[in-house]
């Protein structure tokens, strides 16, 4: 290891057959260390996974949108912008609180 380079978290890892292999061929084809694609599709996981949940909280979002717009007399022409908006503010706070699942569980002495 050079001397120029950071201390990083490592983590040994096992392949199945042929991953390694795929993996090599995959970082060649988009001009990466195996590591950086490994890396990007750990990150693409988790858009990937942001999507979904901001697209899952999309109906219910648009839904309450349009009954307060009935209830208060109101045409929300932006309601497009304020859905997304609130859609990935959903799925961000999902993913944090996956993220540290530990201050939510009751602690010792707090049934369950």
């Amino acid at each position: 290891m050079s001397e120029n380079r950071t201390k990083t978290d490592g983590y040994m890892l096992r392949f199945p057959d042929g991953m390694r292999e795929r993996l090599k061929e995959a970082a060649e084809a988009n001009n990466r260390s195996m590591n950086a694609e490994i890396i990007a599709r750990l990150q693409g996981s988790t858009d990937e996974l942001r999507d979904r949940l901001a697209m899952s909280a999309v109906p219910a979002l648009f839904k309450e949108l349009y009954q307060q717009s009935r209830s208060q007399g109101k045409k929300f022409d932006n309601g497009y912008i304020i859905v997304a908006k609130a859609a990935y503010e959903f799925a961000d706070t999902m993913l944090w609180h996956r993220a540290t699942p530990a201050l939510y569980e009751p602690s010792d002495g707090e049934g369950r």
